[in-house]
């Protein structure tokens, strides 16, 4: 609460670079998932969706090195 909103981004940058994404699914809110973990798994309240269901090896990579250079 006494960052400024650019250090708050920063942070979000970090945490993600560092992320397991392979493990790990971003939840916006507490459910089960059993589905096989793809390179990105990105959780929405819609039934739950993975909404980053179609991320592949090189759009990931692509992502990661916008994160790192958000970071």
């Amino acid at each position: 609460p006494k960052h400024y909103p650019s250090e708050l981004l920063s942070e979000l940058f970090k945490v993600y670079t560092i992320w397991d994404w392979k493990n790990m699914p971003v939840k916006l809110f507490e459910m089960e998932y059993d589905k096989p973990s793809t390179c990105m798994t990105v959780l929405t309240p819609a039934s739950p969706y993975n909404s980053t269901e179609r991320v592949n090896e090189i759009n990931f990579k692509v992502i990661m090195n916008e994160f790192r250079r958000g970071n």
